[in-house]
């Protein structure tokens, strides 16, 4: 099999970005500054350039002086230059700029994906919050469309590029995550995960759109999974029975809109009467509806013409690794 073409999914190439082992800023930044060292000239005191210019303007100069003014200018022009040990600093940082390596972590992710690939073994990833973003998906995707007041369409096509791959949700320039529960939304303040970093920046490239945001949202549970939910916890209790007011502490957890709940505790047979204990009665008047700004975090990333070289530079390493394991299996099968 040759990966000379091969195009990465937007889903997963951040696995590869983040075990690269590209410069950083702050190296980028110290090349620039050691580079330029090599080429500054030296400043001279205020002393040495008062005398400087009072010689540059006398017209008889003595021999001494003469050769004191000739200094003077030598020493203007000299450069600051590079220790020895600078030198090395800068040349190391030179090859590993200009000669990129994979990690081992990246190469790790790649031999995984050559088997993927080769023998039609994808794996496909199931959890309960997974499942819970793809049922809800036409769900989200209306939930942004009232937030945002645009209306906007589950996309269903898959686009090719040179390098990459993707289906995004929302060709506008979105994608919906949608959160297992109001705890599992993403701070604000904090950076978004590199894997959807670099997935928003390959949709960008793939639909040509100077921005992406990620919209985390937080859906009410699926019916299907509550249930599963209070299933599971009737084995905590006598006989199967989930006492009323823990049913309704289930359902408001996983439920954030006063209609829904309400809803939810008729079909569930727990809204409180007369008799109710206490403690179910305050359990139900004590929901809280979250209001929809509160139930959303979204996190824009904008296009850079810099961080879309270092990917195409880990996408052509990474094809040149894939066809040397190739040639490495290959060359166990004429060995065998």
């Amino acid at each position: 099999m040759d990966f000379s073409d091969y195009k990465f999914r937007a889903s997963s190439f951040g696995n590869l970005m983040t075990g690269a082992t590209g410069l950083t800023d702050a190296q980028n930044k110290l090349i620039e500054e050691l580079e330029a060292k090599k080429t500054t000239k030296k400043t001279l005191t205020d002393k040495q350039k008062e005398l400087h210019d009072k010689l540059s303007i006398k017209p008889d100069l003595t021999d001494k002086e003469a050769l004191v003014l000739a200094d003077l200018k030598n020493k203007a022009n000299e450069v600051i230059g590079l220790t020895e040990k600078q030198q090395e600093t800068l040349d190391d940082l030179i090859y590993r700029r200009d000669n990129f390596e994979l990690s081992k972590g990246a190469k790790s992710y790649l031999r995984k994906i050559r088997r993927e690939v080769k023998f039609n073994r994808r794996k496909e990833l199931k959890s309960k919050y997974l499942e819970k973003g793809i049922e809800l998906e036409e769900e989200a995707i209306t939930f942004l469309s009232l937030y945002h007041g645009k209306v906007f369409e589950n996309n269903k096509g898959r686009v090719y590029g040179e390098y990459f791959q993707g289906e995004c949700d929302i060709p506008e320039g979105f994608d919906t995550k949608v959160a297992w529960e109001l705890d599992t939304l993403p701070d604000p303040k904090e950076p978004l995960n590199p894997i959807y970093e670099y997935q928003n920046r390959i949709y960008m490239i793939l639909y040509d759109k100077e921005q992406w945001t990620t919209s985390s949202i937080v859906m009410n549970m699926t019916d299907s999974a509550l249930k599963d939910v209070i299933y599971r916890e009737g084995f905590r209790w006598k006989d199967n029975e989930v006492p009323k007011w823990r049913l309704v502490e289930i359902i408001a957890f996983y439920t954030y809109d006063e209609e829904t709940f309400y809803n939810r505790c008729i079909s569930h047979d727990c809204t409180p009467n007369e008799e109710s204990e206490e403690k179910h009665i305050d359990m139900f008047m004590g929901f809280v509806e979250i209001p929809v700004h509160e139930r959303i975090v979204e996190k824009t990333v904008y296009r850079s013409v810099e961080i879309e070289e270092a990917m195409i530079e880990v996408v052509k390493a990474s094809r040149i690794y894939l066809n040397e394991l190739e040639s490495e299996m290959e060359g166990k099968l004429n060995n065998a």
